[in-house]
């Protein structure tokens, strides 16, 4: 199951491809190192393995790569917050505090606002740098790449794989823990 759920991370990964130019293989070795050097640095700074090892392998552009990471994550949360949620209904893990439930669930109602939010708050940003015109062009090109990972149809394939991959690793650790 744990190598499943990183094919299936490859797979998201592969959605948020706004050019096309990323082979599954690739993001599968990518997806891999990526997870493995942000377990062994601290603070998520493994995080910038991903642009490195894109820009490397699949020549992606850093930006690129940085915009996907932004909007994977925000998705993991979303996905993250709606299983617990789901568990906490389906199994009472918490019988007497509900709080987790409506914590779990605004957590997740919270991430999906703030998705539907962050192009407004890019269009923002790039108003207020109007005299900077290197980051105002940065965060216009920004706008445009958080518009195309958000199309409707790829935002849900990109939904779907990254629940399949959760809920593999959950699986997986569930097992392992019998």
């Amino acid at each position: 199951f744990y190598i499943v759920s990183y094919w299936l991370r490859a797979k998201r990964w592969q959605v948020f491809d706004i050019h096309d130019q990323m082979s599954l293989p690739n993001l599968f070795a990518i997806t891999s190192i990526h997870t493995l050097v942000n377990n062994i640095l601290p603070a998520r700074t493994g995080e910038l393995a991903y642009p490195y090892f894109q820009k490397k392998i699949q020549n992606v552009s850093v930006h690129q790569s940085l915009t996907s990471i932004v909007i994977v994550r925000m998705l993991d949360l979303a996905v993250i917050a709606l299983l617990f949620s789901g568990a906490q209904v389906i199994f009472n893990i918490f019988p007497l505090q509900s709080e987790f439930k409506l914590l779990a669930f605004g957590i997740f109602v919270g991430v999906i606002l703030a998705l539907i939010f962050l192009r407004k708050a890019i269009r923002l940003f790039s108003r207020v740098f109007i005299k900077l015109p290197k980051i105002q062009l940065l965060l216009i090109d920004t706008d445009k790449m958080i518009a195309e990972m958000q199309e409707r149809d790829r935002f849900i394939r990109a939904a779907v794989w990254s629940l399949l991959a959760w809920l593999c690793k959950f699986v997986n650790f569930y097992l392992l823990l019998l």
